[in-house]
């Protein structure tokens, strides 16, 4: 059903301006999740109850800010029943239950991108693996892979969704990546956390001589502020940038593909 033709049947249905209904929501297997915004209490009743009943949902979930380095999303179930659901996403599987776990569809074109990046026979070390955004899909498609989910919760569906996409290749580490007990072995590292810079320096040492950093973002629009640090780094032979979509009303998420070569950095001192 397009957009335009459900907001008609809701506000039909509720009797509530179509202006009022709120604009921001995602649709995951039978759950929709939304951000309500200004919506009042009786408001938010109501419509909860007619994206139920249109579009045959199981739940309805409202959704606040997203909690600190563990991506815990808060949530409220306003109807139907808490269930984990199933996202069929290109073939791969993504098992979760959405009132506690954090997925969103517009990071689709990233993991697209990603996957078409890596090489097989590549060693990769996802260091905030989630329930496997990205570990999953690259899986196939490389040597080995080791992915790194300091939550328990979403370290259960990650080894689910290792399961039920039989990514033999996989190997999940529990706790946090900078932890992580192996160094230069990576041939490539994803950083897909907006605190990611924190860890860089573990991403350098995970590294092997040679290799590739992903690392995301939350960016205020025009600033040059990574890009300035990266320039710094002895070990970053080029970085490219790239919007993967917009976070907020100042804010950009960004990811950078950083080149590192810790051979420059030794033959300079």
């Amino acid at each position: 059903m397009r957009r335009v033709d459900l907001y008609d049947k809701i506000s039909t249905i509720t009797g509530i301006p179509e202006k009022d209904l709120p604009r921001n929501f995602q649709i995951i297997g039978k759950s929709i999740i939304i951000n309500f915004r200004n919506n009042s209490p009786e408001n938010k009743g109501k419509i909860a109850k007619a994206y139920l009943a249109t579009l045959k949902l199981w739940s309805v979930y409202e959704i606040g800010r997203i909690d600190d380095a563990m991506r815990i999303p808060s949530t409220e179930l306003l109807a139907g029943v808490r269930t984990p659901m199933t996202n069929v996403e290109d073939g791969i599987i993504y098992r979760f239950d959405p009132s506690v776990i954090m997925f969103s569809k517009g990071n689709k074109f990233e993991r697209h991108r990603l996957t078409g990046k890596v090489r097989l026979g590549e060693t990769v070390v996802d260091m905030f693996a989630g329930i496997g955004y990205f570990s999953i899909p690259i899986a196939p498609r490389v040597k080995r892979i080791y992915s790194c989910e300091i939550n328990p919760v979403s370290f259960h569906y990650l080894i689910m969704n290792k399961k039920l996409n039989h990514a033999e290749n996989l190997f999940p580490y529990f706790g946090n990546s900078g932890d992580f007990p192996y160094e230069n072995v990576a041939d490539r590292v994803i950083m897909g956390h907006f605190d990611s810079l924190q860890f860089l320096a573990k991403a350098f040492r995970i590294l092997k001589n040679e290799g590739t950093i992903h690392l995301h973002a939350a960016e205020r629009r025009n600033s040059e502020l990574i890009g300035r640090k990266l320039d710094q780094l002895k070990e970053v032979v080029k970085y490219e940038s790239r919007k993967v979509k917009s976070y907020s009303p100042s804010t950009n998420h960004m990811v950078y593909d950083i080149y590192v070569n810790k051979n420059k950095c030794k033959s300079d001192q």
